[in-house]
């Protein structure tokens, strides 16, 4: 009987102790799969009473399995601190952590399970996983936005994301801006009364992007919004920094309920866009159709502030891209270039009219990209203002466009990095150089006009005494015959007068059509006796008849008379320069050979850079202002060379179309 007593005594402990345990006890017949006791604690979790817990599968109840894959008696595993799934009495799945550890009772093999409820730990580790989730996209959102871009594509990124990442209905930004639609068409400004009537002229708030459920932003009635009107002009004002509630389809500060039940949306919140200590430059405005968590209202409102240094600064970017494309336009038509180079001659910027002409700049040196040059240029301004730190005023050709004379103003800074930098401003000088050329010649032709008054005077009255003499007939044939050589020089002194008064009339830039064997005889004419003085002598071999070219006469006589000189430079001691023409289907061909000394080939290759001289006294302009002329004749110059032998520069012209043969 003792022996009874205790193990009743001990029953009762042990039930007491198990009715007492604060976590779900269940006792399982292993073989049978049934429960055989629960306590107070499981029996709420399962929401069943005890006597219909008590006998049931233990698999139908917690840890839902098929028939014959028990995880312990049939799968061997071990259940120690794991997460499991309790079913209560309403099919409920309720999350648990289980512990199960075999227990012997009466000579009998049972299995004591322990769980406990963690539904609100499951909420709190999904909350923050929705907060972390949240926070990477918020954080993958703002950085996406620092990249330069047009305000409205930032907007719309900023609603399409608010609508992914918070599951809204929709989302929209509106900006403070000027009224624009006041008298075109805005319903709100043609309200007379009531509570959203248009009191701010000046001001209203712009619809620019919408996401979600409504994409378009130019609807009449949302499009523009009044300035202290609605929940959202409210806000903008200022007089609610921001608006959240949870029960729009009910909640009095909210105008239209009936639409807000047809979408069936359940919250609605709304938050300035301002820089702390600034002025509100907009509304951020979200609906949806779930509560807005105290989380999610936290996170949208710090949204908002971020919102609004990025719309600052598109804003800002905005205004930097049209004063960017104001000045490229002047520049443009003014054909100035603008380009910024590095200490390496590298191209950091250069406006787009210009690389319309020379194409990309990328990986090309200034010198390479403007001259087509493979060193940098003699006499580089770039090199003289690094050094100096000084602005630096100067004038170049440009080959690759004729020719083109520009004046250059290069000028140092430092940019934000402290590294030095060129800024160079290139001012087209094209209609300057035409007016100068032009003043020089009629300054020319003035005073050549002067001499020929003062020299044909003393030469009419010498040949006219000559003749007068010849006339009387007293002289000795020798006298008479001295009496006509100076007849014919000053006879031969008047037409070079006449012909220099001809060269020195500025060009009227006009194209005509004509021989050019003429043009050749001309110069030869104006400049045979001054080389016959140097031992020059200059023959010709003029093809006739010959095709008429197209050509500005007095630009063309520029070029044949710096071909003659350089010609002639190349013979210090005297020699022969032939000039011939000829023709094929296509062009005339006029060659200026000489009998000098020949070139280099590392000469040759630079004859036509600007500046690029052999010459004490040379600029090194005349013959690349040659070459720009004839290819803005559609020609081509070429020179060929050999040394000891002497060389030939050969000019192409196109056939005039209208030209005939002409034996002028």
């Amino acid at each position: 009987f003792r022996d009874i007593t205790e193990r009743k005594r001990a029953e009762v402990y042990l039930k007491a102790m198990f009715d007492s345990i604060q976590t779900g006890v269940i006792l399982v017949d292993p073989e049978l799969h049934k429960i055989v006791e629960v306590n107070p604690t499981a029996m709420n979790m399962f929401g069943m009473p005890k006597e219909n817990i008590v006998g049931s599968v233990c698999h139908q109840l917690i840890c839902p399995a098929e028939v014959g894959k028990c995880p312990i008696t049939d799968l061997g595993q071990t259940v120690d601190d794991s997460e499991r799934v309790l079913l209560n009495a309403k099919g409920k799945r309720i999350p648990i952590i289980k512990t199960v550890v075999p227990l012997m009772l009466g000579g009998r093999r049972y299995l004591l399970e322990n769980f406990i409820d963690i539904t609100k730990r499951k909420q709190v580790e999904e909350e923050l996983e929705k907060t972390l989730l949240w926070q990477q996209g918020v954080n993958l959102l703002q950085q996406s936005l620092l990249a330069p871009g047009p305000l409205e594509n930032k907007l719309k990124i900023i609603t399409d994301s608010i609508v992914r990442l918070f599951n809204a209905d929709f989302c929209r930004i509106w900006l403070i801006r000027p009224g624009d639609l006041c008298g075109r068409g805005c319903i709100h400004a043609e309200l007379k009364e009531g509570p959203h009537v248009c009191r701010y002229r000046d001001k209203c708030l712009h619809l620019l992007a919408s996401s979600g459920r409504y994409t378009h932003i130019d609807g009449k009635g949302y499009r523009r919004v009044p300035f202290g009107c609605y929940k959202i002009g409210r806000v903008a004002s200022g007089e609610e920094h921001k608006f959240l509630t949870n029960d729009v389809q009910n909640d009095p500060r909210v105008h239209n309920h009936e639409w807000a039940r047809e979408l069936e949306l359940v919250s609605f919140a709304g938050y300035q866009l301002r820089i702390p200590g600034e002025e509100t430059i907009g509304v951020l405005v979200l609906f949806a159709k779930h509560p807005v968590l105290p989380s999610e209202d936290g996170m949208l409102d710090g949204l908002s502030n971020a919102v609004a240094f990025i719309v600052q600064q598109a804003v800002a970017e905005d205004d930097l891209r049209r004063i960017k494309q104001r000045l490229e336009f002047i520049l443009g038509v003014t054909k100035t270039g603008l380009d910024i180079v590095d200490s390496n001659f590298n191209i950091v910027y250069i406006d787009p009219e210009w690389q319309k002409v020379y194409g990309s700049p990328a990986g090309k040196k200034c010198y390479e990209y403007f001259m087509g040059r493979n060193e940098i240029c003699p006499n580089c301004g770039i090199i003289k203002v690094l050094e100096t730190k000084e602005p630096l005023v100067s004038e170049e050709i440009l080959v690759k466009e004729g020719n083109r004379p520009i004046q250059v103003t290069t000028i140092p800074f430092q940019n934000e990095k402290g590294e030095w930098l060129v800024a160079e401003v290139n001012v087209d000088m094209t209609q300057r150089k035409k007016i100068e050329k032009t003043q020089r010649f009629a300054q020319l032709g003035n005073l050549v006009s002067s001499m020929a008054h003062e020299v044909n005077n003393p030469l009419m009255i010498i040949s006219g005494r000559a003749q007068l003499s010849l006339m009387e007939g007293m002289q000795t044939e020798q006298m008479q015959e001295g009496l006509k050589t100076i007849i014919d020089q000053c006879d031969r002194a008047k037409g070079i007068i006449q012909r220099l008064l001809l060269f020195s009339k500025p060009s009227k830039g006009e194209m005509v059509i004509t021989d050019i064997n003429r043009g050749i005889e001309f110069i030869v004419q104006l400049l045979e006796h001054q080389y016959s003085l140097a031992n020059v002598a200059i023959s010709k071999k003029l093809t006739t008849p010959l095709p008429f070219v197209k050509i500005d006469e007095k630009q063309m006589q520029e070029v044949f008379v710096n071909l003659i000189k350089n010609a002639a430079e190349a013979m210090p001691n005297g020699g022969i320069i032939n000039i011939e023409t000829s023709h094929d289907e296509y062009a005339v061909r006029i060659d200026f050979t000489d009998t000098g000394c020949g070139m280099p080939e590392e000469v040759m290759k630079k004859i036509f850079d600007p500046f690029f001289t052999t010459k004490k006294e040379g600029t090194g302009l005349g013959l690349s202002v040659c070459y720009g002329i004839v290819k803005a004749h559609g020609g081509n110059l070429r020179y060929t060379s050999k040394i000891g032998k002497g060389t030939t520069a050969t000019i192409l012209l196109p056939i005039a179309k209208e030209g005939v043969k002409s034996g002028a």
